[in-house]
């Protein structure tokens, strides 16, 4: 894949869960911070699938129309049907306010749904 920036990644193994963690970095120039959806997403290693596990409200994601359960097929045109969730979380990564073409499938239906991508923001400790 010549030509795209993919972030570092890592796995840290828990008890009973493989838990991926997204290495965000600049893509070279000190404005152009590499960015993600603002969405999580889970791994079933039994059927090898990735699925949303959460789109909060307000968020790009949310206003895209992806929704809890959908299963990630490709991101922008890379097939990830049986991808890892490393895979996966690495091919949503690209500049922040570029659009990822996530293609998901919802039932019987398939989407191409685009998302900004998004700076990622630290969790305030206060409920919301």
């Amino acid at each position: 894949m010549t030509g795209k920036k993919k972030s570092n990644w890592f796995y840290c193994i828990v008890p009973t869960a493989v838990v991926a963690m997204v290495v965000l970095s600049c893509s070279g120039a000190s404005d152009k911070w590499m960015g993600t959806v603002d969405a999580t997403f889970k791994y079933r290693p039994d059927d090898r699938t990735t699925t949303v596990f959460d789109v909060p409200r307000g968020t790009k994601s949310f206003t895209a129309g992806l929704v809890a359960g959908d299963r990630v097929l490709a991101v922008d045109g890379e097939d990830l049907t049986n991808g890892s969730l490393g895979e996966v979380l690495a091919a949503m990564n690209g500049p922040v306010g570029s659009v990822a073409m996530v293609t998901v499938q919802r039932g019987a239906e398939v989407l191409d749904l685009e998302v900004e991508r998004m700076r990622e923001k630290k969790k305030d400790k206060k409920s919301d």
